[in-house]
């Protein structure tokens, strides 16, 4: 293929054939407040870059000076919608712009990658993804798509028309979890996260750190990576959907540094040459151990690799339903459970039932009966139950027996099993 915009009409602002959107007879001009490299302006002889006539941005700034909160180091590409009402759509013939990047992804494909996480998807007409991703699965029908995408109303259209493989559950389960964490949100709101995607809780991708968001560990967000490991709980064992660490969190970075251009934002940049600290301490010189780690990160970097072994070798996690057990537990109904810090739920197949409960306190430990109500017991297959084991299979060593009406019977003491959970912490019971 040619490179993109060879072939263009740079004097209209759209044209069917153009692999850009121009702004006919305008400069760009770099944002007048930008300041990079911690605030110091490049001097005008290394500004050689011009771009004439301009293009719109990233994120659909028809300007020819966006500010520098703009995306003005992007060009947004033409994907055959027309700007100007009512924006008709030039799907066929196929766009040159989707043949272009058909090309890219065959050519990365083949160098190996195994997966495209689409920044904005939600930007680009499904269309081209109901189009693209078929194409390319063709020729490698193992590779993942993965989408971030901010609003859950165009989730099924991306999924059933444009044939992602997974969403980023972002403005759902970690904007929750987040509030929860920092105290803003009860863990009793993660009963809606779940119903809120129930139609397809396998294609959501769950997530507490990635490059956008803040290190949680630093000290202007929740200040403590341990802290985090309920949260991570859940991403982790709430569904089928996969979930994913970013780099360094399972070591407790902080991003503390102000390193140039992304500034002091508890975030790792993605724009600097920058060193990660605390993933530089278990890079370790090249041996990749840990071994530069302070004790309390030792301990972390554990928690998440048991966390993730658990999850990834269950079968009631990796393939089992879900039943949520908030609404049979919250607003005090069980003994010693408070909703703003506790959360409970099974994972089930018809060989393993698995009883979660998650601790968010940071300070508090709980002692608890969790309420299984009988028709939960009969959906997770225990019909005819006429005692119910349970034994900790991760995060203690609960065990023990409770006869079947013990466990829902109003006004029983012992109307649930006992759980003692510390704080900041997962506990996983096995029933039988």
């Amino acid at each position: 293929c040619p490179d993109f915009g060879a072939n263009d009409d740079t004097g209209v602002v759209f044209s069917p054939a153009n692999d850009f959107l121009y702004l006919p007879g305008k400069t760009f001009l770099p944002p007048s407040d930008y300041r990079p490299l911690g605030g110091r302006k490049l001097p005008d002889s290394v500004m050689h870059y011009r771009e004439y006539p301009a293009r719109v941005t990233g994120n659909d700034v028809y300007h020819e000076c966006p500010s520098a909160n703009d995306w003005f180091e992007t060009v947004k590409l033409n994907f055959g919608v027309d700007p100007h009402p009512p924006h008709p759509c030039f799907f066929d013939p196929v766009p040159p712009v989707w043949e272009k990047l058909l090309d890219i992804l065959l050519y990365w494909a083949g160098k190996g990658v195994d997966g495209f996480r689409c920044d904005m998807a939600e930007m680009v007409p499904a269309e081209f993804w109901e189009w693209v991703i078929p194409c390319v699965k063709t020729h490698y029908p193992d590779i993942l798509f993965i989408a971030e995408i901010y609003k859950p109303e165009l989730y099924s259209r991306y999924l059933e028309k444009g044939y992602f493989d997974y969403l980023y559950d972002k403005v759902r389960l970690y904007d929750t979890l987040v509030g929860v964490l920092k105290g803003h949100t009860a863990a009793d709101e993660i009963t809606q996260c779940a119903k809120s995607v129930e139609l397809y809780p396998e294609k959501m991708l769950s997530f507490m750190e990635n490059h956008d968001e803040e290190r949680l560990a630093s000290p202007g967000s929740v200040g403590d990576a341990e802290a985090v490991i309920p949260a991570m709980g859940v991403c982790a064992l709430l569904s089928k959907g996969p979930v994913m660490v970013y780099f360094g969190q399972e070591s407790g970075e902080k991003a503390e540094e102000n390193v140039g251009f992304a500034g002091d934002r508890m975030r790792t940049s993605i724009f600097d040459y920058c060193g990660v600290p605390a993933h530089q301490l278990w890079f370790n010189k090249g041996r990749c151990d840990g071994g530069g780690f302070s004790e309390k990160q030792r301990l972390i970097y554990t928690a998440y690799k048991d966390l993730l072994h658990f999850a990834g070798s269950s079968p009631a996690v990796c393939e089992g339903g879900f039943y949520d057990l908030q609404y049979v537990n919250r607003h005090h109904q069980s003994e010693g459970y408070d909703e703003r810090y506790i959360y409970a739920f099974i994972r089930h197949t018809s060989t393993q039932k698995l009883l979660v409960i998650v601790n968010f306190s940071k300070e508090q430990l709980f002692n608890v009966y969790v309420k299984i109500p009988p028709e939960a017991l009969a959906h997770i297959g225990f019909k005819r139950l006429t005692a119910l084991h349970f034994q900790t299979v991760f995060g203690g060593k609960e065990e023990g027996k409770l006869l079947h009406s013990g466990l829902y019977e109003e006004g029983n003491r012992f109307s649930g099993i006992p759980v003692s959970i510390h704080p900041k912490s997962v506990k996983i019971l096995e029933l039988s």
